[in-house]
């Protein structure tokens, strides 16, 4: 088998009306009156609420924003731009609050004034940790963290995404409506999100099988706007984490996928270093993302009795 590109092509037709048709049932199934959907401005969140809309009505689709002081402000900017595009309802819940009262701004990354200046503080504070353990803080804190200065970090951006998830399933459940996540299989399969946060919980995810080049295949064939489209990958767990795909891995996501999707075929990673056309020691980083986040995608480990 040769890795190409188009190894992961879809028919996004077919995919978009199986999906469609998942939703459908979910909500019939879990006697909900409609879905939830925490928007972000992203490409991924942005596919979901229009999979939701296509398969429900936009009468039944409510989308929620989630802003804190820290995030990106652009974030909720592009996400009123998803709503108007899909006519859907909105609600705005500020989590800076409930932060606060955790005691999150305490952190010393939070008295950094500007978010300018948190940018730069993030790109030093990443290469000097490189530099000291040889891997990103993102890595090394996948299954544990010794360095104290860096696991508090890793529990700051974190805390945020779980108190999404709590006030996504609060308005969710207030409501009626069934939560659909926007998790997609390139980030669950390397670790690239929060455990028990809002983008690893939910009553549905609608793309959760589907690599980030896929989404991008569905996102184009439901017209989602170009200025979603064409935006890096962003999760907004600290300023200057523009696009995880490369600052975590080195890499572009469309060879992050043919790496794992190779890996999943049980392909050597030797032979599939020389087919994308990457560094075997990439490769073999991909790999260890995997096996490190098993313990995320099993997230509540029980004994065998």
């Amino acid at each position: 088998m040769q890795l190409k590109k188009e190894l992961l092509d879809i028919d996004s037709k077919l995919v978009s009306n199986k999906i469609q048709q998942f939703i459908k049932a979910s909500v019939k199934q879990l006697n909900r009156d409609g879905v939830i959907v925490s928007l972000s401005g992203g490409v991924d969140s942005t596919t979901v609420a229009a999979l939701c809309v296509k398969a429900l009505g936009k009468a039944k689709v409510l989308g929620l924003f989630m802003p804190e002081k820290e995030g990106n402000p652009q974030a909720t900017e592009d996400g009123k731009l998803v709503a108007k595009w899909l006519g859907i309802k909105t609600e705005l819940a500020d989590i800076t609050s409930e932060l606060e009262k955790m005691g999150l701004y305490n952190y010393a990354y939070s008295k950094i004034p500007t978010r300018a200046l948190k940018e730069k503080a993030t790109h030093i504070m990443y290469k000097q940790f490189e530099k000291k353990y040889g891997e990103s803080p993102f890595a090394h804190g996948l299954d544990g963290c010794s360095d104290k200065l860096v696991a508090k970090g890793i529990a700051h951006f974190k805390a945020k995404h779980r108190m999404r998830m709590v006030m996504v399933y609060f308005y969710g459940e207030a409501n009626n409506l069934l939560v659909a996540g926007a998790a997609n299989q390139s980030e669950g399969l390397t670790g690239l999100f929060c455990k028990f946060g809002v983008d690893n919980n939910a009553d549905i995810m609608p793309i959760g099988n589907l690599y980030r080049t896929q989404v991008l295949q569905l996102a184009r064939y439901l017209k989602v706007p170009n200025e979603i489209i064409s935006k890096p990958s962003n999760p907004d767990i600290m300023p200057g984490v523009n696009d995880k795909y490369i600052y975590i891995t080195g890499m572009p996501y469309e060879k992050v996928d043919l790496i794992l999707f190779g890996l999943e075929k049980k392909m050597k990673p030797e032979i599939i270093a020389k087919q994308v056309g990457v560094p075997l020691s990439k490769v073999n980083f991909i790999k260890t993302l995997m096996e490190r986040s098993f313990h995320m995608r099993h997230p509540s480990m029980t004994p065998e009795i």
